[in-house]
């Protein structure tokens, strides 16, 4: 295959919307999960894989990723700003084994998280997004806050083509950490 050339129709949460989401928070169910992506750099379809185990809060930091070798089984530290969120998922997950089960405490599938979860959130709230643009907002907000390319990179289960960061640059979770506290 040859070079994609073509440019990304998905546009990031701009900083009204995600101002939008905050101010209902506490209004409308799931719409954590929404700041949980947007703070996170995950892929939706990442976020209903994760599993409780792989939730370590005293560390703030999760285990989970999906696609490449890069990003499968990754290290995602946890933003400060969805620290509640998170340990609210994980007494609300009681049972189940992943941190956004479906109603029976099984993993939820991407059309119910998308169809039941996130498209009512969009229209209640008059916005018009994709759930895979909470990635391409994570990836903005850390490169307008200047985060090391690296970092962001590694959070975001990216390998880097460049013969230096892959093998020379060694970024360990406490340089991740700071890097997602940027934002």
């Amino acid at each position: 295959l040859g070079k994609n050339n073509s440019e990304s129709t998905q546009k990031p949460f701009t900083d009204e919307e995600i101002k939008l989401l905050w101010d209902n928070v506490d209004r409308l169910d799931y719409i954590d999960t929404i700041l949980i992506m947007i703070y996170s750099g995950l892929r939706p379809s990442e976020l209903i894989k994760i599993k409780t185990k792989n939730v370590d809060i005293e560390n703030t930091i999760m285990r989970g990723g999906i696609k490449t070798s890069a990003g499968k089984n990754r290290l995602i530290p946890i933003n400060h700003k969805i620290l509640p969120f998170v340990k609210n998922r994980l007494k609300l997950a009681k049972e189940s084994e992943y941190l956004i089960p479906n109603n029976d405490g099984k993993q939820m599938s991407y059309f119910t998280y998308y169809d039941c979860k996130f498209k009512p959130i969009m229209e209640q709230l008059q916005l018009n997004h994709k759930p895979h643009e909470c990635r391409h907002t994570f990836a903005t907000l850390m490169d307008n806050a200047g985060a090391n390319k690296v970092c962001i990179q590694r959070i975001m289960g990216h390998a880097s083509k460049d013969v230096t960061d892959k093998v020379y640059t060694h970024k360990d979770v406490n340089e991740l950490k700071k890097a997602i506290e940027l934002i």
